[in-house]
């Protein structure tokens, strides 16, 4: 019912994800220029190296062999894959290099990316809450300071989470790939879905605390986690919301040669926002408008249900 009630409020907030995508489009294009000329030049060189032609060569020729049934070819990868990691080795101080400077970009990029939440919450808290909501300046300069204070720690943390579980997700497979060949990859994917959904379902009150309870920053972290009773439902809502927008927007990037990405993505992060505000209003046991014709209320408030149209 969340996940149903959730796309019904985007549906009806066209206007403020046109607004948020924007803001991170612009966002996005802007350091991608930079991007482009700090890192990439750099890049170019290993971009371009036989051995890593030969690697991205040979994992093709292999996803192919194991999606057409023809058996198991994991062995003609490993050649590839050694002469890769000793290219690797060799430029090890370019690469210390670029990995700080695309370290860099990407944690200012997510800080402007999570300013842009708080102000998109508080548009979606004051349409669920009173059909009020502010505009988009209103939302973000309300309180500038709280809100770069709440972008900061989120950057923070979700930056250090996503470095970890992408690193578990590589030594998987790294580890496991002599072993169970192509199925290590299924493995490593399952986990990584898992940890995703278990740092989405740790941090899902966070935002939400902060802008709809108006709790310091501080405190809203440390009430962040969901009670044990909402843990297990949390979790696989989580698990299952994130297969879903993979294959929507893996299905949406192939059918608009990855052009549509740039829409797709920034609404998938924005819905997943809209998640955590409705688990908030669950939680505090709050009404909530879906549309302008619709309130949904929960089980204690419900003594006058003729009156009211719930979902």
């Amino acid at each position: 019912m969340r996940i149903r009630n959730a796309f019904r409020i985007v549906l009806a907030n066209v206007s403020t994800m046109y607004k948020i995508v924007l803001y991170r489009f612009v966002c996005t294009a802007i350091f991608a220029l930079i991007a482009y000329f700090v890192v990439l030049t750099d890049l170019d060189p290993l971009f371009k190296a036989s051995e890593t032609v030969a690697l991205r060569d040979a994992m093709s020729s292999l996803i192919r062999t194991f999606l057409m049934g023809r058996g198991d070819e994991s062995e003609s990868i490993k050649p590839a894959f050694d002469a890769f990691l000793q290219m690797l080795a060799r430029e090890r101080e370019s690469l210390v290099s670029v990995g700080l400077e695309t370290g860099g970009l990407l944690l200012l990029l997510r800080f402007f990316y999570s300013f842009g939440d708080y102000a998109f919450a508080t548009m979606i808290d004051g349409f669920m809450s009173s059909m009020n909501k502010p505009g988009f300046l209103t939302a973000s300069l309300s309180e500038p300071g709280k809100a770069a204070l709440y972008a900061l720690i989120h950057t923070i943390i979700t930056f250090v989470a996503d470095g970890v579980i992408l690193f578990v997700g590589v030594v998987v497979v790294v580890y496991t790939f002599s072993l169970f060949s192509v199925f290590s990859l299924i493995l490593s994917v399952a986990l990584t879905v898992f940890l995703y959904a278990l740092k989405y379902t740790m941090l899902t009150l966070f935002l939400p605390n902060v802008v709809c309870d108006k709790q310091k920053v501080g405190e809203a972290l440390g009430h962040s986690a969901p009670s044990a009773r909402n843990f297990r439902m949390l979790i696989g809502g989580y698990a299952f919301l994130i297969l879903l927008f993979f294959y929507i927007n893996a299905s949406f990037g192939l059918f608009t040669l990855y052009i549509g990405l740039i829409l797709s993505l920034p609404l998938t992060s924005l819905y997943f926002i809209t998640i955590t505000l409705i688990d908030k209003y669950i939680v505090s046991e709050k009404s909530y408008y879906t549309d302008y014709d619709t309130v949904v209320a929960p089980k204690e408030k419900r003594e006058n249900a003729d009156m009211l149209r719930y979902l």
